[in-house]
Formats: structure tokens, C-alpha cells, sequence
């Protein structure tokens, strides 16, 4: 994205922030670009990007629609709609709760799914770790966990 002016000449301010955004966007898109791929020649086509990232938000155990919501940013209809999907396909299933409660967890072969995808992201780390060293790597998340801690105490995210 251009950082020194739109179509209508009116100028943009240089940011950091903004290319530390993009980057780890970028980043993102690409390590779960890899890892559908991988994934796809192991037997799971339908573990594409879109499905890595929503399989992906959820907890190991017991999972609430609307707590996946909440962590992702989306509706509780959109939730219900990829768990019915993917209880279809075997990863996912449903069980009664407390009260309306729905229980969500993996299934076998959703855990498996999930275990080959870590095993897949650590033979990434290797790939990384021939072209970097694994401290830099390391520093790189502790500064992006510096930065995000940073952010959650400003005063813009309390408001204050």
C-alpha cells in the first residue's frame, strides 16, 4: 500500500504500525497457505485456508459457539453453520450442555487433523530456521508479544 499519497492527492502519514500489519498479514496468509497445501497432499482437501483458520481458533477441549464468535469476530450464525460443516465431515461434533448449551469438540479425526497440522507447522520451523537463526525467530515473537501487550494496556484499548 502506497504511504505517500491517494488518487486525490491527499497525503498519508508514514506508519510503522502499518507495515508491521501488513507484513504479519502476509505472514499469516502464507504459513496457513503452506500448511492447506501440506495438508491437502496428506488427504485433507477440505482443510483449506479459510477452514485451517476457523478449526484453528478453537480450544483443544470444550468449545461455546459464542465464545468462538467472540474470538474470531463473527456471528454465532456463522459459527453454527461451520460446526454443522465440519460435524459433517467428521472434525467436529456436538453435545448437550448445561441449559441451551451446545458442547463443541474435534473428534478423533478432527484431533488428527489438528495433530498433523502442529506437526506439519514444526517441520516449518525447520525451513525457517535454515534461512534464520532460531533465537531471531524467537525474538521476533517476543516482540510481537511486547507490542500486543503494549496495545492492550493503551489507553485506547481502556478507554481511559
Amino acid at each position: 500500500m502506497s504511504t505517500r499519497f491517494t488518487r486525490r492527492g491527499t497525503p498519508l502519514v508514514e506508519s510503522q504500525s502499518l507495515a508491521l500489519v501488513q507484513t504479519a498479514r502476509n505472514l499469516s496468509d502464507r504459513f496457513v497457505e503452506l500448511l492447506a497445501s501440506q495438508l491437502a497432499q496428506r488427504g485433507y482437501r477440505e482443510a483449506t485456508p479459510a477452514a485451517l483458520n476457523f478449526l484453528g481458533a478453537l480450544e483443544c477441549g470444550d468449545n461455546h459457539a459464542a465464545e468462538i464468535a467472540r474470538r474470531i469476530g463473527v456471528s454465532r450464525q456463522f459459527v453454527a453453520r461451520e460446526v454443522r460443516r465440519f460435524c459433517a465431515l467428521g472434525y467436529l461434533q456436538q453435545r448437550p450442555g448445561h441449559g441451551k448449551q451446545i458442547i463443541i469438540s474435534f473428534t478423533d479425526r478432527g484431533e488428527q487433523l489438528m495433530a498433523d497440522a502442529r506437526s506439519l507447522l514444526a517441520q516449518i520451523d525447520d525451513l525457517i530456521a535454515t534461512g534464520t537463526s532460531t533465537s531471531c525467530v524467537q525474538d521476533c515473537v517476543d516482540l510481537m508479544q511486547q507490542i500486543d501487550t503494549a496495545l492492550r494496556q493503551s489507553s485506547w484499548e481502556t478507554g481511559k
